[in-house]
């Protein structure tokens, strides 16, 4: 497109592509936090998302799986449509910080 790193925030922002775009649209459910970057901080940033993937398994195997089917079919009905994902309560999202206990 451009052939340039200088466009990448203006490209990402229109593709809404960026973590919080895609949090707002319902494909994200959390944004774990970068201090300031995973990569000068790799070891702990996995902690954070092994911490994440833990909590997100452990609510997932106490739904009975017809209920995360239909949770499933709801969600991705609505992927794409910004509004229709930010008001409904299957993609609620949030971000994460390593202080969340």
């Amino acid at each position: 497109m451009h052939r340039d790193v200088e466009h990448a925030p203006h490209v990402a922002a229109a593709q809404g592509v960026r973590s919080a775009d895609l949090l707002a649209g319902g494909i994200a459910d959390r944004i774990i936090t970068e201090h300031p970057d995973a990569a000068e901080e790799p070891q702990a940033f996995c902690r954070r998302v092994g911490r994440e993937l833990g909590r997100e398994l452990a609510v997932l195997l106490r739904v009975r799986r017809p209920e995360l089917l239909t949770q499933r079919v709801r969600r991705y009905r609505v992927l794409g449509d910004a509004a229709g994902a930010r008001s409904s309560a299957a993609a609620p999202g949030t971000a994460v910080d390593d202080a969340v206990a």
